[in-house]
């Protein structure tokens, strides 16, 4: 018994472009991973005489995919300039680099510290990314 397999490398092609089969399926798997990663992301309150919940890092998201017959490549970001310190954490305490003391005001108050504590990580988007890919068993 003989057989023969024939690959259409321009359909192959085709559907790793914009619209092909493996495109969209990559695109909405990364848009899991968006929906996932706001979800999930950490949201500060701070107290204005009432509860008030600051969105800048979840509204901050993006989501970019590229298909170039080759393959498909889906990344989500964030675009706050802070939210690799949220993302990735900080060093265990925060020191001046050009004078003695860290000077910084809250409410009109002002302060002076010679150190802050530092932030513990919070990876929300690689964990929206795992949850998202073993859902789709692609790890």
């Amino acid at each position: 018994m003989s057989f023969r397999i024939r690959v259409f490398d321009s359909r192959i092609h085709a559907m790793s472009l914009p619209g092909g089969m493996i495109y969209r399926w990559a695109y909405q798997v990364t848009e899991e991973v968006l929906e996932r990663a706001i979800v999930t992301c950490p949201v500060a309150h701070q107290d204005f005489g009432y509860n008030h919940v600051i969105g800048r890092l979840k509204a901050s998201h993006t989501m970019n995919v590229t298909g170039n017959g080759v393959g498909v490549f889906g990344s989500v970001g964030n675009t706050a300039p802070y939210a690799r310190f949220v993302h990735d954490g900080t060093r265990d305490e925060i020191t001046p680099t050009s004078s003695t003391f860290l000077k910084f005001s809250i409410d009109g108050k002002k302060y002076r510290r010679r150190f802050v504590a530092g932030q513990r990580s919070q990876p929300w988007l690689s964990k929206a990314q795992v949850r998202v890919l073993a859902r789709h068993q692609i790890f």
